[in-house]
């Protein structure tokens, strides 16, 4: 059975949509994954499932790979959480509520892959209040330059070839994958962070609403 995704992607009560600040000053909307839930439950009646294949932890961040299940049909995406530690000592402080905030962000990004919160990837930003808009996502850097971001924040390998999946599952062509990259963030897919990554997996899928 295929994903119901206009249902999935109806868009959430403003009230439902949270703020927080992004990289390079800019305000991201967002919606917790106790919504999310809510949202699968309500719309899938229980026919799906959530399960953890596989975690990393690393230095400063735990990285889990999440499977998202629904109708049978398998999403899947890496989510990730800074390790929180003793500002004095450095010890780590709570390594399962890291783990646990790494996998409501797989979560959360699973789910987008099947229209939830999906709307929210559209949104125009560019005063912070989160309305919507049929407008692509704009370049999220300013004055048309390019952000001197490090290479730690940039997509790994992994996470481009997991682009390139969806977006051949999902009937996108691979040169349009790269000419959206280029237009939405005037930089190659290699160059691209990870949120920007999530933003160009967004708008694949859109392409299967």
């Amino acid at each position: 059975m295929s994903i119901p995704i206009k249902t999935l992607a109806e868009p959430f009560p403003q009230e439902q949509v949270k703020q927080r600040r992004g990289n390079f000053g800019q305000q991201l909307a967002y919606i917790e994954a106790a919504t999310v839930i809510h949202r699968l439950n309500e719309t899938m009646e229980g026919d799906w499932s959530f399960t953890v294949v596989e975690t990393q932890i690393e230095m400063n961040e735990v990285i889990v790979r999440g499977r998202l299940s629904i109708n049978g049909t398998i999403r899947e995406q890496f989510g990730g959480s800074r390790i929180t530690r003793h500002k004095d000592s450095s010890d780590m402080i709570s390594l399962a509520d890291d783990l646990k905030a790494a996998t409501s962000d797989a979560l959360k990004k699973c789910a987008t892959l099947a229209g939830v919160g999906l709307h929210l990837y559209s949104d125009v930003r560019s005063n912070g209040n989160g309305h919507n808009s049929t407008h692509k996502p704009q370049s999220q850097h300013t004055n048309g330059q390019r952000p001197q971001n490090g290479t730690s924040n940039r997509l790994s390998n992994a996470e481009i070839a997991n682009i390139f999946r969806i977006a051949h599952d999902t009937g996108v062509a691979q040169k349009d994958v790269i000419a959206w990259a280029r237009e939405s963030f005037d930089a190659t897919i290699s160059q691209l962070t990870s949120e920007q990554g999530d933003t160009l997996i967004a708008m694949i899928t859109a392409q299967a609403a």
